[in-house]
């Protein structure tokens, strides 16, 4: 495994600036949930030119790409999100967007930059890895409806034996990770609540009490 791990990370030595680069334009290009054109052509650009196996989905922006190593071997799935938030960006990064109204503000620009690296570094050595890897690249994350459920649908996770994600998290230093069993970090998901025109009255009222009295107490 030694001999394994040592080539591993050599071949992210040697990419570590592509990658740089990568995330940049990521960044340069954001797209909203769902509208990932530009993003899903540039992945499936660079997996194509690492000799990958590509799968597109008509229904979505989805993508995946795969080594194939073992035929007939399960595969462990690697996975990022693509798309961006409904955020204006104001920074003076070099590659910031100039566009008003968007940006990659929770960093899956970095997210999916970490996967084409991870995909590019472990095929140059794929004939050293064992078994077979999968590398899902799901859109339209940030929306409630996601874009897991119609890649899931179609057969995104077959053969899959496990699965791994990552996201970006600045309260760690470089070169740590976090992990914890259970539940990890915040999702969204909607409810409908159905009130009366009395009780809609008293209900605006009591919110808007309890915001300024927040604003008062902050």
């Amino acid at each position: 495994m030694q001999p394994l791990k040592t080539h591993l990370f050599q071949a992210i030595e040697a990419i570590n600036d592509r990658i740089i680069t990568i995330r940049q334009d990521l960044h340069a290009h954001p797209e909203l949930s769902a509208h990932e054109k530009h993003t899903t052509y540039l992945i499936k650009g660079i997996m194509e030119v690492e000799d990958q196996e590509v799968r597109e989905f008509q229904e979505s922006y989805g993508l995946i790409a795969e080594p194939l190593n073992s035929p007939g071997e399960p595969f462990i799935a690697l996975r990022a999100d693509v798309d961006l938030l409904p955020i204006e960006e104001h920074t003076d990064l070099s590659y910031a967007l100039k566009e008003k109204g968007v940006m990659h503000a929770c960093g899956h620009d970095s997210h999916t930059a970490i996967l084409l690296g991870s995909a590019i570094a472990l095929s140059q050595i794929r004939t050293e890895v064992p078994g077979n890897i999968r590398f899902i690249f799901e859109p339209a994350e940030e929306i409630t409806e996601g874009g897991s459920s119609q890649m899931i649908k179609k057969g995104a996770p077959e053969d899959v034996k496990a699965i791994f994600g990552l996201h970006a998290y600045p309260y760690l230093r470089t070169g740590q990770i976090g992990y914890k069993y259970g539940v990890m970090l915040a999702s969204t998901d909607t409810f409908k609540i159905k009130v009366d025109d009395d009780a809609l009255i008293y209900g605006m009222k009591v919110i808007a009490a309890t915001a300024l009295k927040a604003i008062i107490d902050a």
